[in-house]
C-alpha cells in the first residue's frame, strides 16, 4: 500500500525540519468513467476551428515497434508535402522507415462532431439480457 512507504518518507521529512509537504493521491485507472460528456464536446467543438480537415496515413516501420500506422489530421488549408510531414515524424522515430500510404480524406468539422457525439451520447451497453444507454463517461470498448 502507498501510504506505508509513504508516511515513513513524510516523517523523515518533517523530523528534518523540512517545508510542509503536500500529497495528493490520484487514482486514474478508471478515469474516463468519469469524464463529463458534455465538457468533452464543448472542448472539442471550441478546437476544430476549420470548416473542413485533411486527413493523411503513414506507415512507419522500427525494429523495436515493428509496423504503425500514423494519421495526421490538419485543417485541410494547412496542406503539408510528404517530406515535411516526414521531418516532422522522424524527429520521435528513429532507425526506421516511413511510407506515404497516398491516403488522403476529407472531413466536414459538422460530420466530425456528429460522428463524436453519437459515440458519446448513444453508446449502448449490453449487460444482463438488457440494453442500457450509457450516461456517464466515455465508452472505452469491451472491459475485463
Amino acid at each position: 500500500h502507498i501510504l506505508q512507504v509513504l508516511l515513513p518518507m513524510v516523517r523523515g521529512w518533517k523530523a528534518a525540519g523540512k517545508p510542509p509537504m503536500n500529497v495528493a493521491s490520484v487514482d486514474i485507472h478508471k478515469s474516463y468513467d468519469t469524464l463529463k460528456v458534455k465538457k468533452v464536446l464543448e472542448v472539442v467543438d471550441q478546437t476544430l476551428s476549420e470548416p473542413d480537415y485533411l486527413i493523411k496515413r503513414f506507415a512507419a516501420w522500427t525494429p523495436r515497434r515493428g509496423l504503425r500506422f500514423i494519421q495526421k489530421a490538419r485543417p485541410s488549408s494547412e496542406y503539408h508535402p510528404f517530406m515535411q510531414e516526414a521531418e516532422a515524424i522522424a524527429a520521435t522515430t528513429r532507425n526506421g522507415v516511413l511510407m506515404d500510404l497516398v491516403e488522403y480524406n476529407y472531413a466536414k468539422r459538422a460530420d466530425l462532431m456528429n460522428l463524436l457525439s453519437s459515440h458519446l451520447e448513444y453508446n449502448v451497453v449490453h449487460m444482463s439480457n438488457k440494453h442500457l444507454l450509457q450516461t456517464g463517461g466515455i465508452p472505452q470498448g469491451q472491459g475485463n
